[in-house]
Order: structure tokens, then C-alpha cells, then sequence
């Protein structure tokens, strides 16, 4: 309600878990992704993957990326997780080495044709 314009800065907490729900049809064609910078994959820049290290890591830590446990969202359809990866527990079992977040299975869903989406059921994307 307090975001205006395009491309808002959503402030989040460390360790909160945050849904965000893609079923009313204004959703159509725009699955979400989450990158580091503006524009994401637009721009090319990082997003937020399993095996992608966040720009605030430093040489003194082990990366992240080295086990696929960087920060990313998960993707379910209809209640159901379309990944392997999962860093969190209450909603998979905690992984490590694994890099499917779902996004794969999730996005190309946006692109069929409106009617076939809509019949899709319930697309969400958890952040923690």
C-alpha cells in the first residue's frame, strides 16, 4: 500500500519470512524475481540465486555460493515447492547443494496464454 511508482525499495528483515502472492490476474506475464540491484535480469546484474554470492560478502567469508546456500526465493505452485533448494525450515527442509529454487519451473507458467495461467491455480514466492 506504501509503494508507489515502479521499482520500489522494499525494506525487509534478516531472518523474516516474506510471501508474496501472484494469483490475481494483474499478475499475468509479471513473475517476480529478486536481484541485488535495479532491474535485475533486465540489466544483467546478480540476483538472488543459491550459487550467487550477495555483493556485501567479503574475501574473510567462506562464499556462500560454494555450497549453494546464498540467499534466494522459492517458488511454489498451488502450495507446492517447485525446487530443491531451501533455506527455510518452516516451510522445506534446509538443503545444501542444491540450486533449483523453482524459478525455472515457475516463470515460463507466466508466458502461456492468460486463460491457461489463470487455470493454474495459486503462484507464490517465499523471501527469507
Amino acid at each position: 500500500d506504501e509503494c508507489t511508482g515502479t521499482n520500489p525499495t522494499i525494506g525487509m528483515e534478516v531472518g523474516v519470512t516474506y510471501k508474496f502472492l501472484q494469483y490475481d490476474r494483474s499478475n499475468y506475464m509479471h513473475p517476480l524475481g529478486f536481484a541485488y540491484f535495479p532491474d535485475g535480469a533486465h540489466d544483467d546484474v546478480d540476483e538472488l540465486e543459491p550459487t550467487i554470492d550477495p555483493p556485501s560478502a567479503t574475501a574473510k567469508q567462506v562464499p556462500c555460493s560454494a555450497s549453494a546456500g546464498c540467499p534466494a526465493p522459492m517458488y511454489f505452485q498451488n502450495g507446492e515447492y517447485l525446487g530443491t533448494y531451501s533455506n527455510n525450515a518452516a516451510l522445506v527442509n534446509v538443503t545444501s547443494g542444491e540450486d533449483n529454487f523453482g524459478l525455472d519451473d515457475y516463470e515460463p507458467k507466466f508466458f502461456h496464454p492468460a486463460n491457461t495461467w489463470a487455470e493454474y491455480g495459486e503462484f507464490m514466492v517465499a523471501l527469507k
